[in-house]
Order: C-alpha cells, then structure tokens, then sequence
C-alpha cells in the first residue's frame, strides 16, 4: 500500500475543482440537449409543413435531375407511391414533347434563382396530363445543391376558363346566327359595338357602317321618343320585353319590331344587348283578319249566310233566305220542326249533347261540323255557329249561323286522297324531305329525319333551320335563298328550277352529317314562291369512299417515295422503276439508275446468288423472298440490305419487285449485342461470389466459375440439380421456404445457410435470392447468389472479444477512476485509524470499514476475472444466477445513477446449456446500454427484468423506461459499428456481438420499442 502525501486541504481543493469541472460538463451537456431538442422540433415543422402542404413538392439533384424527395401531395398528384417517386427524374413527370421546354425552366432557376412558370404540363403514372403552376428555386443541402419545385394543380381553373370559353363561344354563336336583328350598345349614347347578320338583313346597314355611330346617327328610329322610353325602362327595371316599336330601314321602309332589351355589362361599361323580332307580316295578317272579320259581319247582316234561331226546346223558330237555300226546304216547312230532324241520322245522337251544352252549359259560343240531308236526299256538310241568346243571363235559345261546306269537304277529302299518296311515298323513302316558308320557318318533314338527325318529326319541326344547320352551311343556304329571289326578278328564269349544293346538318347528339341537298320553289297559284322544298340525302358513306380513296393514294406515295425502304421494279433484268430511297441509299440518280440491270448494283460475291433466285422466282419455282446481300453505292463501297422479293404485273407484263432495307445499324446492333453478351459472360465468371440460375422448380440452368470453385464441382455436373442438392439436410426445408416467398411476394430474399461442397465438405454462406423475369415481366426462375462467411464467422468471433476488451477497458477505466482511489485512501486511513489507540465502538465501527473497503476490492477483483478471455465452453446454467451476477456488478452505478431494478425471475426456470461467460457478457451489454439512455433521458429511471419459460424456449425481456427507439433506427440496432452514442461512448459492436452469441445459442435477440414510451430488449434461448 502506498504511502499518502496529499494533505487534507489539497484533496478538499481537488474534490472543489471536480466539482465544478462536473458543473460546467452538465450546463454544456444540457446546453447541446437543448440544441438537439430545438433543431429536432424545427425539422419536425419542416416536416410537418413539407407533408401537409396543399402543393405538390419535389426536390431534384440539380446536377442529374433525379428526385430526392417528394411530398405526400405530389404523391396523390402523380399517382405514384413515395418509394416510387425516389427512383424517378425530372422528364418522367413530363409529356416527351414538353422536355425542352421543362428542361430549360429546369436549369433557369439554378442561374437566376426562383422563376414560376405557368401551365406546365405534368404526367401522372397511368399517362394522364394536367397542368401546373411551378415555382422553382435553388436550396442548398449538406453542401449539395438541390432544386425545389411547388406545383400547383391549375385543372380546375383550366376547366373554368374552358367553360367561359365555351360559353362565350356558345353566345357569339346564338349572336351571331339569330335570324333576329341583335345588337349591343352603350348606354346612355345608344353607340353601337357589335351587331349581328340579322341586323343586317332586317334593316340593310351593314357592319362596318353601324360599328361606332349611335342609332340616332343611322336613324333607325322613326320616333326618338321611343328610344328614350325603353331606355328609361331599362334603366329602371334592367329590362324590357316585347314592345312593339316601329323602325326604319337603310332603305327608308318602316316596318313593325318587337323589341327585348336587357342591360349588361361589358368591361365594367354599361351596356344594351337589344333583340329585335321583324313583326310587320304578322301584324299585316292581324289587320287582313280584322278586315275579314269585319267583312264577315256585313256578310251575316245581309243574310249572306243560313242563320237560324232556336228555342230551349230544340225548335227552329226563324231561318233566312241562304239557310232555305242550302236546305233546299223552303222557310215554312223549316220553322217549327226540331233542329235535329233536318241532321244526318249518324250525327244527331252526337250533336244533342252539343246543344245541351250550348242551352244550359257555360253560356259559351260554340262551333261544329255536321251533317244534314238536303230535301232531294243528298247529304250536305254544314260548318254551325251556335250563339246562346239571353235574357236576364238566362239562355232561352241560339242563333246559328249556318254555312254549307260541302265542296270545301270534297276538295278536302281529295287532298287528303293526294296528300296519303304523298305522305305515303315521302315516309317510305330514305331521303328527308321537308319544306320551310320564305321565313325560314319549318312546315313539314318526312319521318325519315330520325335516322338522318335524331329528332322525331315533332322535335324537328320545333326547330329554326339556323339550330340545324352549321354555321358556314346557313350561311351559304341563306346566300343562295337570297340569289333565288332576286332571280325571280328575271322573267327567263325557269319557275320550276331546282339548286343542289352539299352542306352539313348537326344531329340531335351535337355531330355534324354532310348532306346533298336539292332545293326547289313551291308556287302559289299566281306563280309566286310559297315555300321551299327541300330533298336532302346523306352522303357520309360517299365522303368516306372518297376520304379512303385519298387516303389510300396518299399512303400509296408515302409508302413508295417517303418510307424507309428501297423499292425497284424489274423486267428481263433491268431496273425500270426506283424510289427516292433507293437513290439515297446508293447515292445514284434517277438518270443512272432506270434503264440499268441490277445485277450492276450487286456486290461481286453475291451477284450468282441474286441471277438464281431471280431466274428460279420467274420461274415459279418456290424461292425464300427475304435474303441478305451487299450493293454497291456511287462511291464503290459495299452495304449490306436485306431484300424480299415477289412477282407482280408492272404495265401488263410480269415484273419483279424488291423491297431493298438498310441493314447496316441492325448488323452493327447485332454485332455490339453479341460483344455485350460476351461482355455480360465474362463478368458472370469473373464475379467473386457464386451465382446460380434456376427454373421455377429450382432446377439448375447456369452457374459461374466461382460457383464451381466454392462447391468443388464441375459446371456439368452443378447443371440439371436441384438448388436443394446444394444445401445441408438440415436447412432445405428454410431453403424451399424462403424460395416459395420470393416467387410469390417478389422480394429480394438473403439468409444464412451450411451449403455443401463436391468433397462432402460444409461452409456457412450468405445465400439471397431474387425472382428472374423475362422481357415482359412473368418470373421465368430465380437468380441465387451464394457468399462464403466462413471467414467473416470468425471474424464475428474475434469482435466478440474485441468488444469484451472494449467493455472491460471502459470498466477498468470507471473502477481505477470511481473506486481504486478512494478504496486506497479508505483502506489507507482506516488502517492507519486501527494503529492508535480507540474506543472498542469507535474501533469496531472503523473494523467494518475496512472490511466493506476489502470487499469493494474482491469486486474489483471478479471485474477483472470476468475481463479475462475464456475458451467457449458450454454447461447446465441458471440464467436466474447470470441475472443476479451481473447486477451484482452494476449494483453501484445503478445506485448512484438512480436507477431501480425490478425483477421477476421465474423460480422454477429450468437450467440450460449455455457458456455462462457469453452469456453474462450479453445481459450486461443490454443493461448497460439501458442504463445509459435512461440516464441521459431524466438522469435515472426504472428497469423490469423479467424470465419465463414459453414453450421449448425461455424468455428474457429487459424493459427500461427510456426514451425509446425511433422506428427508423430499430432495424440497425444490431448492425456491426451502428451506435447512437456520442463518440468516445460506445463502439458500435455491443448488440451486435450479443445477437451473434445469441444466434450461436440458436436463440433469437430483437427489441421493441415506441418513441416516448421506453424500450424492451427480449432474448429467447431454447431449453437444451
């Protein structure tokens, strides 16, 4: 025992200086936890906004393009899964046509910093195409330039801006083709800004005269009062509707509007889209009714008409002179008798219910056909009016007035005979047959418009002829309606004249059908145009011939003059016919070339071979019509060409065409694949590890050289076994398991297996598998590769005891530091105490002192029998005692450390065969690494140790209240070198060698943990 020279003062100063060094560790220490925390939690809100981000997000190498990470939208963008994003590069995601222009926006932001860039178009993983805002900078990670790209999906506002544009295009279509006069005007000027053809038509000032005056300036108001009353109900209510409004045309003629106007805005101006509908035939008609009606009237005073008068019960009390004229019964003989007795004996059970209703009924005029028998018995059509006479709102009889319709009926019937003929031919045929008024208004259309357009004939006739007529086909109609009328003008015009022209109809489903259409006037009986009759017939299927017709003629000179192939024609030998490719080819002129045998163009070496063939071919003998030769160029070099070859007739005499294709980048491919597959042959044999081939059964189809060297075969013998034959009896059923999983599951596979070699020899190899897969994708075998790990095995065994002098330095280190002083100043000073002369209290106490010291060091002393290197050897151990043993050592640090053990050791744990040394090395290993992370997370903690026999094993689980293991670092943790330690604290090798002791014990190690909730390390060993 050494002597003590230090005074007590010096270690009171030593410890002080300890003391504060220990001080300023933990603020530092707490000052760098604090760091790690803060920039933990500022790249969990990076993560947090990087993931949740309404755009998508790729970050690129700005060097390669590849991606480097990706958002979770970009993922749902694309379509692709976040690991299939890793492996993809820029011009994946974008259609081939748009990769210059990507490509250069690619770069730009790397030059001048963030740019945006407006409808990109951007591909998803099934082909589909949407477009994207992108906003592109430049960032800077560990040192390596990166680019950012936030793309924001624009498929909506496309869509949105798709449809204003269809529905501005759908307005200026209805504008534009209205058969009504349309305009828009500023308000207050009334100035003009658009104006339709209808406006044109209707009042004759065309556009380019309206556009920028006001109406007042064209004076198409006959009374400018009006326009200041519709404007101020526009003003006033926004709109107004039908109001008649007289006009004036460019010509001076006034006719008769019916106005709509509506306010709009236009660029924020006020504006007036006004609609005016030319009503001056209708209004014409309206006052010749009046007329009519009036002239009606004079006609029934002056008795023109049979008017009778009837009284409640049916009797006839009074009837004129026409009524006795069209009865043919004189008034007397009327007067008196039942209205009835004069009716046909068919109408009068249907007409009394008619008279009841006129006497006792509503009171309401009535109107009816019937017949009557005149008095020489024929029978007469008679057209009633029944008129109730009240008095004193009572109905006491009617009058009728009585016209004889008998010739309208006949005329009638013999239209109706002419009109079934007719009707009858116009609905049987094909064509669509219809007729329209000069307002272009439709009267009549054949059934057969279904087929052609879709609508039933109602639907058809509800329609304008601008709904059913292109826009471009209207507007040609309406030019050669224009110049039909005014050739009615010109007395030697044809009257019955007919005008054909082909057009296009739209169908109900919004397709376009071209038509031929004959057109023709209908006359009234002054010799004036009526209607239009209008024959249209579907000429779909001749459009098509004609389109395949020049479709086929332009295949024709593209196949012959633009393909890749040359093409020739030969008679007797001579090149009469030579495409421009042919030409190329050789480099000869059209002049050097027609005229010329072909034998001439033919490399020496294979002119025999093309004079047989063509003389075996004309021949008609069979002859293979493919085959390769060389031919000569203008230079007197020499191509190689694949020619196919056939008889055909080339202007009336048989003739021989050959198809002559380049063949000089397929010979160089050819040539370059077979390099390749010598190439790809010699880096199979020269690869260090063994690599086999199989079919799907496992059958061998090819190995390597070092394949055969590592199993002791022949390549021969190896080809045609089985991979199981390979394999040690003991793991061939892990072997066949492992392969079914691959084919199925698609996975890389590795294990550790005791291979066999030819000398009836075994090795310990890596052996992973993977699925072989053809051109298309189906699994054809697998792809084994086999590495031997005898050495790195022993490699495994030497960490072992590198780890163990690593554990046992770092011990030795904390003993020397945290006991062997002051147990020596202990023991020294307790000794030096015993020599004087004490108290027997005083001196037992300092007695135990010593004795405790004594024992501290016979701890020290097991450390250092522990540390020493053992030879593996195996015995019945109590894994209970192992526990006990290793805590004993550890008792001190947990104490000080502040760290509670618990355990629950099962009692009746069976012994088993373990090397006890290994053993001890692994718990104390796990302990001490849950020791650690506790400490560091809240300096202490509690530990629950806990064994039980399951099954055949036994189970060992070390729970610790720490802080966890993160999920991405758990499938590491047994990795050789792989530590979360600071440096100086751990070397990486602890678990690693423990999971080698364990799989050496044919045990299994593995760890489960949550971050935040501590982590549970379990060992299982069999019972042996």
């Amino acid at each position: 025992m050494g002597t003590i020279t230090k005074s007590r003062d010096q270690l009171i100063q030593e410890l002080q200086t300890l003391r504060w060094r220990v001080a300023e560790l933990e603020t530092s220490e707490a000052r760098r936890k604090q760091t790690e925390v803060e920039l933990m939690e500022s790249e969990q809100r990076f993560r947090a906004v990087f993931n949740n981000a309404a755009d998508g997000i790729i970050i690129a190498d700005t060097e390669t393009a590849k991606f480097y990470a990706a958002n979770e939208t970009i993922s749902r963008m694309l379509g692709y899964s976040s690991e299939e994003l890793e492996n993809l590069w820029v011009m994946d995601i974008h259609p081939e046509t748009d990769l210059p222009y990507v490509t250069a926006l690619f770069q730009k932001p790397a030059k001048k910093g963030s740019t945006m860039a407006h409808d990109i178009p951007v591909k998803r993983k099934d082909g589909s195409v949407f477009f994207a805002d992108v906003n592109s900078f430049p960032i800077i990670l560990s040192g390596k330039e990166y680019l950012v790209g936030i793309f924001h999906d624009i498929t909506e506002r496309k869509q949105a801006e798709e449809q204003l544009r269809q529905s501005e295009e759908k307005f200026a279509k209805a504008f534009h083709s209205s058969p009504d006069a349309m305009s828009i005007t500023t308000i207050p000027e009334g100035r003009y800004l658009d104006i339709n053809r209808g406006f044109t038509r209707i009042t004759g000032h065309h556009r380019a005269k309206v556009i920028g005056r006001t109406s007042l300036e064209l004076g198409v108001w006959t009374d400018s009062a009006d326009r200041t009353r519709i404007q101020n109900m526009v003003l006033e209510q926004g709109r107004v509707k039908n109001q008649e409004v007289r006009y004036r045309k460019k010509s001076g003629e006034v006719f008769l509007g019916l106005l709509s106007a509506e306010r709009i805005e236009i660029n924020g101006q006020p504006c007036l889209l006004s609609v005016v509908t030319d009503i001056t035939k209708r209004w014409q008609t309206i006052e010749a009714l009046r007329q009519s009606e009036e002239k009606y009237r004079s006609l029934v005073e002056d008795a023109h008409a049979g008017v009778a008068t009837i009284d409640r019960k049916g009797k006839i009390t009074f009837v004129n002179k026409a009524m006795a004229q069209i009865t043919g019964y004189t008034g007397r003989e009327i007067r008196g008798k039942q209205f009835t007795s004069f009716l046909y004996p068919k109408d009068k059970e249907r007409i009394k219910p008619l008279l009841q209703e006129a006497l006792y009924g509503s009171g309401n005029k009535h109107h009816l056909e019937l017949r009557a028998v005149h008095k020489k018995g024929q029978i007469i059509y008679l057209y009633a009016s029944l008129t109730p006479i009240k008095e004193e709102g009572e109905t006491i009889g009617f009058n009728a007035a009585v016209t004889d319709i008998t010739e309208r009926k006949q005329a009638e019937e013999a239209l109706r005979q002419s009109e079934r003929h007719y009707r009858l031919l116009a609905e049987n045929t094909k064509d669509v047959i219809w007729t329209v008024d000069l307002d272009m208004h439709l009267t009549f259309i054949t059934p057969s418009v279904t087929s052609l357009l879709g609508y039933t004939v109602e639907e058809a006739l509800a329609k304008k002829m601008v709904e059913v007529f292109t826009p471009a086909s209207f507007d040609r109609a309406m030019e050669a309606f224009y110049e039909e009328m005014s050739a009615e003008t010109r007395s030697s015009e044809n009257p019955s004249r007919s005008r054909a022209m082909e057009i296009e109809l739209v169908r109900k489903d919004g397709s376009t059908v071209p038509v031929e259409i004959k057109c023709g006037f209908l006359r009234s009986p002054d010799g004036k145009p009526a209607e239009i009759l209008v024959t249209a017939r579907d000429i779909t299927g001749h459009r098509q011939i004609e389109k395949q017709l020049r479709q086929s003629e332009t295949k024709y000179v593209t196949l012959v003059e633009q393909g890749n192939d040359g093409i020739i024609i030969l008679q007797d030998g001579v090149v009469k016919f030579a495409n421009s490719q042919i030409m190329e080819t050789t480099g000869f002129t059209a002049q050097s070339t027609i005229g010329r045998a072909f034998i001439d163009f033919v490399a020496p070496k294979y002119k025999q071979l093309v004079i047989d063939r063509y003389r075996q071919r004309l021949a008609g003998h069979e002859t293979p019509n493919r085959y390769e030769i060389e031919i000569l160029t203008l230079k007197g070099a020499s191509i190689p060409v694949e020619i196919n070859a056939s008889v055909i007739e080339y202007e009336g005499k048989p003739a021989d065409m050959a198809i002559i294709r380049d063949i000089t980048d397929r010979k160089r491919t050819e040539e370059a694949l077979r390099q390749t597959i010598e190439t790809m042959r010699l880096m199979f044999d020269s690869v260090t590890d063994g690599i086999l081939v199989t079919d799907l059964n496992g059958k061998i189809t090819g190995v390597n050289e070092s394949l055969v060297h590592l199993h002791g075969y022949t390549r021969e013998e190896m080809i045609g076994l089985n991979i199981t034959d390979l394999v040690a009896p003991n793991d061939r059923t892990k072997v066949m398991e492992n392969t079914k999983n691959t084919l199925e599951n698609g996975k890389t596979t590795a294990s550790e297996y005791t291979l066999l070699t030819g000398k009836s020899g075994e090795f310990t190899a890596d052996l992973s598998t993977a699925v072989f897969k053809d051109s298309y994708g189906n699994a054809t075998g697998l792809v084994a590769v086999i590495r031997d790990i005898t050495e790195r095995k022993r490699m495994q065994e030497q960490l072992i005891v590198t780890d163990r002098l690593a554990s046992i330095g770092e011990l030795a280190a904390g003993i020397a530091h945290e006991i062997n002083n002051p147990l020596t100043s202990v023991i020294g000073f307790s000794q030096l105490l015993l020599n004087r002369d004490l108290g027997s209290d005083v001196r037992k106490d300092l007695e135990i002192v010593s004795s405790e010291a004594q024992r501290a060091v016979r701890v020290v002393k097991n450390l250092l029998t522990f540390a020493r290197k053992h030879p593996t050897t195996k015995q019945m151990v109590d894994l209970n005692s192992v526990i006990n043993k290793v805590l004993e050592l550890r008792s001190y640090e947990q104490k000080v450390n502040n760290i509670q053990v618990i355990k629950d050791l099962a009692p009746d744990l069976p012994e088993i065969t373990i090397d006890y040394f290994q053993m001890q090395q692994v718990f104390l290993n796990i302990i001490i690494n849950a020791e650690y992370f506790m400490n560091e997370a809240h300096h202490g903690g509690t530990m629950v140790i806990t064994t039980i026999r399951s099954g055949d094993n036994i189970k060992i689980a070390f729970k610790d209240d720490g802080p966890g293991i993160p999920r991405e670092i758990l499938g590491h943790l047994f990795d050789p070198f792989f530590t979360t330690k600071e440096v100086g604290k751990g070397t990486g090798l602890g678990l690693s060698i423990c999971h080698g002791i364990i799989t050496e014990h044919n045990g299994r190690i593995y760890a489960e943990s949550e971050p935040g909730k501590g982590a549970t390390f379990t060992v299982e060993l069999p019972i042996i």
